[in-house]
């Protein structure tokens, strides 16, 4: 969803004519339009008209500004506000576990970009949050196809931290969306908002055709590396004592694995770790809460100066689990090389 506006109507109201009007992107493949009811009562609609109008007709989502839009999967259940012009604002889930999400986001055309590497970059802080949180941005191209896209998944907990996403903006794109989205109960808010060209020396947080996403509470405080599609590659703190965690993630339908036993296992090499290095997996169910999880962190973390050794993390996979999502992270000073990583069933260890 590129663009969105709504109109609420409540109580009792004689027959009048509502009007929204909303600037079309140009990525645009189609528009949808049409009234609906949430909660008792009756509504009677009709005459309804769909129109160019001239651009001296103000939008009526002029409440948000500099392009950017509130969407949710379920509106009821979140308020979203801005607080400035940049793209700053703040979601906050209407009751404890919603069923859906709320992101804000904005969509601009990709000319100035195109063939070029772009960062979209906020300073996010999350309270309460019961789910999953994160930033995200997506190229298309014509007809809205999906280009390219990645996100970040913020830890539950973690304090203030600069997150970001970094992609190449291919030749054939039409369109960016970037935005910040909360699924789950709780509130997140983000400030100093940016999309920003930068150069070729700053690594894209997403490996083509991999899978494998940059994720964390203060990636900006490690040089991450991924060094192929199957997943190798390299986590170093970038000083002594950075105040959080990075990861290298993959995240998969949870369907094949249901009641099943999976495994994730791989070479890990420690180099001077002061905090320590594990695999982990996880399952999550459909409002994106954790509901299993397990982490090399529980019975053998890695710490200090090793060498590439075998290691593993043994999960069962819920029923009700809707993703699986595992990989290697680092927490604290040092670095760490992760190998010939699998993940897979097993019937018995």
């Amino acid at each position: 969803m590129a663009r969105a506006d709504t109109e609420d109507i409540t109580r009792t109201q004689p027959f009048t004519r509502h009007t929204l009007v909303l600037d079309v992107p140009r990525g645009a493949a189609r528009i949808v339009f049409g009234c609906r009811l949430r909660g008792g009562g009756a509504i009677t609609a009709s005459s309804f008209t769909l129109e160019v109008v001239r651009k001296r007709v103000p939008e009526t989502t002029r409440s948000w500004h500099g392009g950017w839009q509130p969407t949710a999967g379920a509106p009821d259940e979140y308020e979203m506000k801005p607080l400035d012009a940049t793209g700053a604002g703040t979601i906050r889930a209407r009751r404890p576990s919603p069923s859906g999400f709320g992101s804000i986001f904005r969509s601009v055309p990709s000319e100035p970009y195109r063939r070029r590497r772009v960062r979209f970059a906020a300073e996010m802080e999350l309270a309460g949050v019961v789910g999953s949180a994160g930033l995200w941005m997506r190229i298309d191209g014509a007809g809205g196809k999906r280009l390219a896209d990645d996100s970040t998944e913020i830890a539950a907990g973690v304090g203030r931290e600069r997150h970001r996403v970094v992609l190449d903006v291919p030749d054939g794109a039409v369109s960016i969306m970037t935005g910040y989205t909360l699924r789950g109960g709780g509130a997140l808010t983000a400030r100093h908002v940016e999309l920003s060209v930068v150069g070729r020396d700053v690594d894209t947080t997403n490996h083509p055709d991999s899978g494998w996403q940059y994720a964390g509470s203060a990636i900006h405080a490690y040089d991450m590396r991924l060094l192929d599609a199957d997943g190798r590659g390299t986590i170093r703190a970038r000083w002594p004592s950075p105040p959080g965690f990075a990861t290298f993630t993959r995240r998969i339908d949870a369907a094949p694995y249901r009641g099943r036993r999976v495994r994730f296992r791989g070479r890990v090499g420690a180099d001077s770790v002061t905090g320590y290095a594990a695999l982990w997996v996880r399952a999550d169910d459909a409002r994106g809460e954790v509901i299993a999880f397990d982490s090399l962190q529980k019975h053998a973390p890695i710490v200090g100066s090793q060498p590439a050794t075998e290691r593993q993390v043994v999960l069962e996979v819920p029923e009700a689990a809707t993703r699986v999502l595992f990989g290697y992270l680092l927490n604290g000073g040092g670095g760490i090389e992760a190998a010939d990583l699998a993940f897979e069933i097993v019937d018995q260890l």
